[in-house]
């Protein structure tokens, strides 16, 4: 019982936890000036964003903002990276000449920062990460540096959805001069760009669950010949499930019946954290007209959640309908 509670409790908070929406109301960081150096790609774990320089439409989102100046991508299509307490995280970005031609690379800073407590803004001492730095200036190709970066995450982080920025500015005196907000200090000139993305701020968990018995008629159907039966399911976990299967069990629940029948449905194909979708099973010869009652059972090794692991339906089958007009 004890154990049973303590499911329940870790469901609740789960629930809690991964509902909440990241904080707003973060300060502005644009440029004053375009068509430089700007972000192409920014990459971490399953986010993996190209961009070009002319565009907010990247290759797994599309940003708001203005082009060549700054692309919120938090509200887009992109993946959200998952990042646990005491992590090690690798982080890369490629800067890319942008300017009338694309016939030089300038010297520039990068950082970028998570909100790790959540509250909204980026504190420097303990949110910051320096990106890279280019010190030279190059008239010859290559017009573009990717910059591979690590950074040593704490384990006391707030968990939940928050905000991740990049930022990439030309001719700024030093990297102190790159800040979250505004532009570069010491009136130095101000090209560049910024981007911001949504990360999540918690534990892996790997979680199926039965969604629903798709067909056929979930309140009764006819049977005279063998059925297909299909079923959806869902990945309710953060993390990608690679495969999984369903096992059905169908029982006659009326008193005396000898109907027990078992089938299971495998996959292998990789399902992405929150997406859905089906399996068929192998067309299954029904025995009599009756009632029974079909389980459904969701399997998984990792799978840290039971609760929403089976689904259960009571379906009327009719192996020799009989009509009557009345």
């Amino acid at each position: 019982m004890k154990q049973f509670y303590l499911a329940i409790l870790f469901i609740a908070l789960s629930f809690k936890l991964y509902s909440q929406a990241a904080p707003t109301g973060y300060c502005t960081s644009q440029p004053l000036n375009d068509n430089y150096s700007d972000i192409t790609n920014v990459t971490l774990s399953n986010l993996n964003n190209n961009t070009s320089c002319i565009t907010l439409t990247g290759s797994q989102g599309t940003a708001t903002g203005t082009v060549d100046y700054y692309s919120n991508f938090t509200t887009s299509s992109v993946p959200v990276p998952l990042i646990t307490p005491g992590a090690t995280l690798n982080v890369s970005a490629t800067i890319t000449g942008c300017d009338w031609g694309s016939t030089s690379f300038y010297n520039g800073y990068g950082k970028y920062w998570i909100d790790l407590n959540r509250d909204g803004t980026f504190n420097t001492t303990n949110e910051e990460f320096v990106l890279g730095s280019e010190p030279n200036t190059s008239f010859a190709s290559p017009y573009t540096r990717t910059f591979n970066t690590t950074a040593s995450i704490p384990s006391n982080i707030s968990l939940g959805y928050t905000r991740m920025r990049v930022s990439w500015r030309m001719f700024g005196q030093s990297l102190a001069n790159i800040t979250p907000c505004g532009n570069v200090g010491n009136n130095t000139t101000t090209w560049g760009e910024t981007e911001d993305y949504i990360v999540l701020l918690g534990s892996k968990i790997w979680d199926y669950s039965v969604e629903s018995m798709l067909a056929p008629d979930s309140i009764s159907f006819c049977a005279q010949d063998p059925v297909i039966i299909k079923a959806g399911f869902k990945n309710t976990g953060n993390q990608p499930l690679p495969g999984g299967r369903i096992d059905l069990y169908i029982t006659g629940v009326e008193p005396g019946s000898t109907t027990s029948l078992f089938y299971n449905k495998t996959w292998t194909q990789t399902v992405g954290a929150g997406q859905s979708s089906t399996v068929d099973f192998n067309p299954i010869l029904f025995p009599k007209d009756e009632l029974v009652k079909m389980t459904y059972i969701i399997v998984f090794p990792l799978d840290s959640n039971k609760s929403n692991d089976t689904l259960v339906k009571y379906v009327q089958v009719y192996k020799n309908p009989v009509y009557k007009l009345k």
